[in-house]
């Protein structure tokens, strides 16, 4: 599970950001490109399985040392 989604940086994210895109997912809110915070050393996990001609490919941040605890910040 990405832990971005408590994450106090998730709506300006440069890492989460990538990760969205790799999941497809629509923004909910238009990142400002030139205001984009870069994490410290985020470790993205990358699962892929594969099951009758399907190929599944997840992506999640899973430590961060820019995390800063904010339960809920996903919706704000």
């Amino acid at each position: 599970m990405c832990i971005c989604i408590n994450c106090l940086y998730i709506n300006n994210c440069s890492a989460y950001s990538i990760v969205q895109r790799q999941h497809y997912a629509p923004t909910s809110k238009q990142l400002n490109l030139y205001m984009l915070f870069t994490p410290r050393a985020p470790i993205i996990n990358v699962n892929i399985k594969h099951n009758s001609r399907v190929l599944n490919v997840d992506w999640d941040i899973v430590e961060c040392l820019s995390f800063i605890d904010n339960p809920g910040s996903w919706m704000e």
